[in-house]
C-alpha cells in the first residue's frame, strides 16, 4: 500500500481515497468468491472515479494512486480481471466528467445542437418508383465548421447513428449525447424538419433513365409483324399493325444493351417496368420476360405495354423485304417455316416458331430457376434491386 494515503486533513482527495480503499480491501478479502470479489472491485472503481472528479484541481497524483489500489484489490482474489476493474474506473470518470461540464453549462447536448443550428434540410429523392436505395438528406449547420452532411433517412431518423455522422465530420469539441437519450428522436426531427422546412430536389434514377431509353429504341426501330423477322432484323415484334397493337415484344439482346449502357441489372429493369404497370398483355402483372424458340434457339423476349412503348407506324414491316422463306432457303439451314405458331390470345409465349415444342421451357416463367447462358429469369418485384 502507498505510504501517502494519509494526508494533513483527513477531508485531502488523498485521505478519502485511502480510507476507502481499505474498506474495500477487507471486503474483497471477506469475499465468498471471485464474483462478489469482482463485484467489490467494480464497486470501488466507481467510489474512486466519483473521488477523482469531484476534486478538480486537487487531484495531481490521484489519477495514479487510484490505479494502484484498483490493481491490489483485483489481486486480492483470483479471478478478478485487472483490466475489467480499470476500465470500469476510466468510463465512470467520463461520465461524471461530462455531467460536470454539463451541469456547468460548458458541454452543448446535441438535441439542442441540431435545434439552434441545422438551417438547411434538403431531400434528396428519385424518379424510380422501384428503387430499393434510401432516401438520401442533406443537412447544412450554422455552426462554427460550417459543417454539410450527406445522411441515409435511416440515419437522419436515428439520434445515436446521427450523431456519430456528424461527430466525424468536427475538429475539436464534439457535441455531447447526454440530455438526447431522453429525447423522442423521429418526432424531434419531425418538429425540427417542419421549423427549418425542407427542400425536395427530383433527380432521374438509373431505373427510369433505362426504361426511357427503351422507349427511345422501341420508338425509332423497326416493328415487324413476324417473330422471327424481328429476331433477324434487330427489331421489335407488334401483335397487330400500329396503332391497334396492344403490346411491344422486344429480344433481350436490345435490352441487355440498355442495361450495360445505364449500369442497372436486367431484374433492376423488370422491377421498374412491374412498379409503373407497364407489363405486356401476355405477361401482365410482375412478369415481364419469358422465352421461346425462333429457329430451333432459345430466345428470350420482354413483353411491354403497346400503350406506353410507342412504335411508328411508318417503321412498321408485317414482313421483312424478301420473304423468310426466301432467307431461309438462300441459307440452307432451316426447315419449312409453316410451323410456326403464334401466341393465342392469352398471349402463351411457351410456343415453338419454327421449332419442336414440349411442356415448360427452360428461362419460361415456369422453369424460371434455369440460368442457362443467354437467357434471363422471370422476376418479381421482390426479386428487384441491384445486386
Amino acid at each position: 500500500m502507498p505510504d501517502d494515503i494519509s494526508g494533513p486533513s483527513e477531508d485531502t482527495p488523498t485521505a478519502k481515497l485511502g480510507a476507502q480503499f481499505s474498506q474495500y480491501e477487507e471486503a474483497v478479502k471477506d469475499a465468498d468468491n471471485a464474483g462478489d470479489a469482482m463485484q467489490v472491485c467494480m464497486d470501488a472503481a466507481q467510489t474512486f472515479a466519483a473521488i477523482e472528479v469531484e476534486a478538480g484541481d486537487e487531484a495531481t497524483g490521484l489519477h495514479s494512486m487510484a490505479k494502484a489500489y484498483l490493481n491490489q484489490l483485483s489481486d486480492t482474489k483470483s479471478g478478478v480481471s485487472r483490466k475489467n476493474v480499470r476500465q470500469i474506473w476510466l468510463d465512470e470518470i467520463d461520465d461524471l466528467e461530462t455531467e460536470k461540464k454539463i451541469d456547468d453549462g460548458e458541454v452543448i447536448i446535441f438535441s439542442d445542437l441540431i435545434e439552434e443550428t441545422l438551417v438547411g434540410v434538403t431531400k434528396k429523392v428519385t424518379t424510380d418508383k422501384s428503387s430499393t436505395e434510401e432516401t438520401e438528406y442533406v443537412l447544412k449547420f450554422n455552426d462554427a465548421n460550417g459543417t454539410r452532411l450527406t445522411v441515409t433517412q435511416s440515419t437522419f431518423f436515428e439520434g445515436r447513428v446521427l450523431w456519430k455522422a456528424y461527430t466525424a465530420a468536427q475538429e475539436g469539441e464534439y457535441p455531447d449525447r447526454a440530455e438526447s437519450e431522453e429525447v423522442e428522436w423521429d418526432n424531434f426531427i419531425g418538429d425540427v424538419i417542419e421549423s427549418v422546412g425542407e427542400v425536395v430536389e427530383e433527380e432521374t434514377g438509373a431505373r427510369t433513365a433505362a426504361m426511357q431509353a427503351l422507349k427511345n429504341y422501341v420508338s425509332n426501330t423497326v416493328a415487324y409483324g413476324d417473330r422471327k423477322d424481328a429476331v433477324e432484323n434487330g427489331g421489335v415484334y407488334v401483335d397487330d399493325e400500329p396503332p391497334a397493337n396492344s403490346e411491344v415484344v422486344v429480344p433481350r439482346e436490345a435490352i441487355a444493351s440498355i442495361t450495360s449502357t445505364h449500369e442497372i441489372t436486367d431484374r433492376a429493369l423488370q422491377a421498374e417496368i412491374s412498379a409503373r404497370e407497364l407489363t405486356g398483355t401476355s405477361t401482365a402483372g410482375d412478369k415481364v420476360s419469358k422465352s421461346t424458340t425462333v429457329h430451333g434457339n432459345w430466345q428470350t423476349f420482354w413483353y411491354l405495354s403497346g400503350d406506353a412503348f410507342e412504335v411508328s407506324e411508318d417503321a412498321y414491316q408485317q414482313e421483312a423485304s424478301g420473304s423468310t422463306m426466301d432467307r431461309m432457303d438462300n441459307h440452307g439451314n432451316e426447315e419449312d417455316g409453316d410451323s410456326a405458331s403464334e401466341p393465342d390470345e392469352t398471349g402463351d409465349t411457351d410456343e415453338v416458331v419454327n421449332g419442336d415444342s414440349g411442356g415448360s421451357l427452360p428461362g419460361s416463367d415456369e422453369d424460371s430457376d434455369d440460368h442457362e447462358p443467354g437467357k434471363i429469369r422471370s422476376y418479381t418485384p421482390e426479386d428487384g434491386g441491384d445486386e
